[in-house]
């Protein structure tokens, strides 16, 4: 409603100017800087202006000024194109909004994947093509960060949703925050300065244990953390707290990777009795070490019913959490949502056969009656399924399987799951508890300098698929005070 305001209050700035002048060439005379400065007049008058100016906070001190320009790294202008280096100008400053200085950067898989990862089939070229120069192209990459606040905008103290999150109306200058950037726009993390919705912004941890750890490389570990730790908790909490009148066994897949390592160590911090690990052998001792109560290998078995069996010793499974499958062929050689389901009793013995043998004993279930089955990755009529739900709430995935021709018997609770980045803080919140409270701790793997070429390799790192925890970029060098250097 102010922005309708304001815009037809410039319009009538400029039409009084057109109209008051006496010729077209005092019209071609008109400077864009009178236009532009009676605008910044009219906005500044505006009554609801004027009194949300008036409890706004004091302006950034010299030290944490904004400069004109800042550094980013941007994708190419085609799927093909590296990552390249570009220098941008600062915005004004939305309302609800602040600037971060950022510090690190966190990337993930989707960064790796241009963004759209597999969530259109790759023979959809028109489509993807369209989507990659209006949405992609340009983009600076990434979505986690750890920085210093810049600047808040003085309108933020005054609107409903800080009110639903008080800890967002404070934030001062030189406060060290984290979070996570919108899923729309051309805005990222890999940039010296990133302007930030205020509801997807949070304090930033403070460190509590005895073993106090670098200024750096805590903020790394900080950046390392919103998108997976808000996956892991936005997937897990709901079935978690559903079960808690019942001891909630939880399975994690690929539980050496970024989110996986992340939700072993947010179950047990959100109730869960037990959490059983999947990941690689040289991998089981670090599963182990992040919160995972009994870890299966999957390379150590002779086959994928082998697997289930060594599964069953940990079982019934309430909650699945599944990290490996996605629309990429690779990551579904096991085919982990058929594998875990469809042998659920494995009792099939025939008792028409013939056979005068006794059965054998029934084996225990491997998953609960009332489980719940969450991917991350998954085909396109997955992504529709998670989208339908997320604007709808109702579970369509089977509907669109059978429209599709993916007939796999799967269970009416078993879905991809579509992380909600929008209003986050209070989740962030949590987050930041559980690491001063030593319940969480990301795993930073390897650390890249805030160069292209650098950037361009840990793109790299990431779409080998051999890489534990996280990957992060080095934007600016920390103080002792946890401040960022200039």
């Amino acid at each position: 409603f102010e922005r309708r305001n304001d815009a037809k209050s410039l319009w009538m700035a400029l039409f009084f100017l057109v109209s008051s002048s006496s010729s077209s060439s005092s019209i071609a005379a008109l400077d864009l800087r009178i236009v532009t400065t009676t605008s910044r007049m009219i906005r500044r008058n505006h009554p609801r202006r004027r009194a949300s100016s008036s409890s706004s906070s004091s302006p950034p001190s010299s030290e944490l000024s904004l400069p004109s320009e800042y550094k980013a790294m941007v994708y190419g202008d085609t799927p093909h194109d590296p990552v390249r280096e570009q220098w941008r100008r600062t915005t004004t400053l939305k309302r609800n909004h602040a600037w971060v200085q950022i510090h690190a950067a966190g990337l993930n898989p989707v960064d790796a994947k241009r963004v759209i990862g597999d969530k259109v089939p790759p023979t959809w070229t028109t489509v993807l093509g369209w989507y990659d120069r209006w949405h992609v192209s340009q983009k600076v990459v990434g979505y986690d960060f750890c920085g210093v606040l810049v600047q808040v905008n003085p309108t933020t103290h005054n609107n409903n949703h800080n009110q639903k999150n008080p800890s967002s109306s404070d934030y001062r200058p030189g406060d060290v925050v984290f979070g996570i950037m919108p899923a729309t726009g051309r805005g990222g993390s890999v940039a010296e300065y990133a302007q930030v919705p205020l509801h997807q912004l949070c304090r930033a941890p403070t460190q509590t244990t005895t073993a106090i750890i670098p200024p750096q490389e805590w903020q790394q570990q900080i950046a390392a953390l919103p998108l997976v730790g808000l996956t892991a908790l936005q997937c897990l909490r709901p079935h978690i707290i559903k079960a808690n009148n019942r001891p909630c066994r939880v399975l994690v897949l690929g539980a050496s990777g970024g989110t996986g390592h992340i939700g072993t160590q947010i179950g047990p911090a959100l109730g869960a009795a037990h959490v059983t690990a999947v990941c690689s052998a040289p991998n089981a001792d670090f599963c182990r070490r992040h919160g995972a109560d009994a870890v299966v290998p999957y390379d150590t078995q002779a086959s994928p019913e082998h697997l289930v069996q060594a599964l069953r010793e940990h079982g019934p499974f309430d909650v699945v959490l599944d990290c490996v499958t996605s629309g990429d062929p690779i990551d579904r050689q096991w085919d982990y949502p058929r594998l875990i389901q469809t042998n659920n009793n494995n009792n099939n013995y025939d008792n028409n056969s013939g056979s005068t043998t006794d059965p054998p004993p029934p084996q225990p279930k491997l998953l609960s009656d009332d489980y719940v089955y969450r991917r991350l990755g998954g085909t396109f009529p997955d992504w529709v399924g998670a989208g339908w739900y997320r604007l709808t709430g109702l579970n369509c995935g089977r509907c669109c399987c059978w429209f599709w021709g993916h007939k796999n018997n799967r269970h009416n609770d078993e879905r991809l799951f579509w992380i909600r980045m929008h209003q986050t803080s209070a989740e962030l919140q949590q987050l930041a508890t559980w690491m001063e409270q030593g319940k969480l701790r990301p795993h930073v793997e390897e650390v890249y300098d805030f160069t292209a070429p650098d950037v361009q390799r840990a793109m790299e790192s990431l779409l080998g698929r051999r890489r534990r925890g996280k990957v992060v970029v080095q934007v600016a060098a920390a103080r002792t005070d946890g401040r960022v250097s200039e």
